[in-house]
């Protein structure tokens, strides 16, 4: 099963810098050359995640794992575990009702979104900030809010959208989407979420 895993920000450019990463730059089989080629993939593609482009159609195709921290360390761990953890989350997930190609998000021109899950849609307003390279979402029912959240995102040049939070945000945006109230499958995703320091769960997305 492939399993696709994110690193962001300080790791990126310190792994570039090094001569393991320079000659690991050809993709191979183990878990660890898959992460090295994602960071190299990460890279570029910041610069392609624009309000414009986060506009569309995004259908979820697998969970997501990031880390932001800068303990190197910390991340080599992170990584050897993110496949694991990636594979826990799916399967919390579909108990919440979120599985591949059932769940979309769809980004409109003039700020508002419309999440679709299953037969659930839900709807609202959004702002992205390009600095930060980041999304908050926010749910509405008849005008209120009922939900909220704020994510990192990344957009690639394939079109291949990752949408990331903290442990809080991923349980709010959860929560919202979910049609379940069974607080055991909640309580799990937290706790998968805030299993290393630094770490963000999330969503990787394909563009329809």
């Amino acid at each position: 099963m492939k399993r696709t895993i994110h690193l962001f920000f300080a790791a990126a450019g310190l792994l570039l810098c090094s001569p393991s990463a320079a000659q690991n730059k050809t993709p191979k089989k183990s878990s660890g050359s898959r992460a090295v080629s994602e960071i190299l993939d990460l890279l570029t593609p910041a610069a392609a995640t624009t309000a414009e482009t986060l506009h569309g159609t995004w259908n979820y195709k697998q969970p997501a794992v990031a880390f932001e921290s800068d303990n190197l360390l910390a991340k080599a761990g992170g990584i050897a575990a993110a496949g694991s953890i990636e594979e826990k989350l799916g399967g919390y997930y579909a108990k919440a009702g979120i599985k591949p190609d059932s769940f979309s998000l769809t980004f409109n021109e003039n700020g508002t979104f419309t999440g679709t899950v299953g037969r659930r849609t839900l709807k609202g307003n959004y702002t992205f900030d390009d600095e930060k390279k980041s999304v908050r979402l926010e749910f509405l029912a008849a005008g209120v809010r009922i939900g909220s959240a704020t994510g990192a995102v990344r957009i690639s040049a394939e079109r291949r959208m990752t949408l990331v939070f903290d442990a809080t945000h991923l349980l709010n945006m959860v929560k919202t989407l979910s049609s379940i109230s069974k607080s055991a499958t909640f309580s799990t995703i937290s706790s998968i979420a805030e299993s290393y320091d630094g770490m963000k769960a999330g969503f990787t997305f394909g563009q329809q």
